[in-house]
């Protein structure tokens, strides 16, 4: 948010636009991409946004597109650390683990 207040205060517009998919999604451009900052700006530069993936949302203002990104890691660690959790409650409760899974 700082560095697009600074740009804005020179007269450039700046974008946040985190992306989802990894370097699979990047060499077949099918990543999501979330996208804080002007709207205008963010439909101006639309066609690069479709070069490069699949789905794409503007989120908000300035470092919405950080925020979202972040929430998003967020679900995925929890996710992660659920399912650590439910393969040693199988486990301790004399259930195999691969056969929750």
């Amino acid at each position: 948010r700082e560095i697009a207040k600074r740009l804005a205060d020179i007269g450039v517009i700046a974008l946040d636009a985190p992306v989802s998919g990894g370097d699979i999604g990047a060499k077949n451009a099918t990543l999501s991409i979330m996208v804080g900052g002007d709207e205008a700006a963010y439909d101006r530069v639309m066609p690069v946004f479709k070069a490069m993936g699949k789905t794409f949302s503007h989120i908000g203002g300035p470092g919405a597109g950080q925020v979202c990104k972040a929430a998003n890691q967020i679900m995925v660690a929890a996710q992660m650390t659920a399912m650590a959790e439910l393969l040693v409650f199988s486990q301790k409760g004399g259930v195999d683990p691969e056969k929750v899974v």
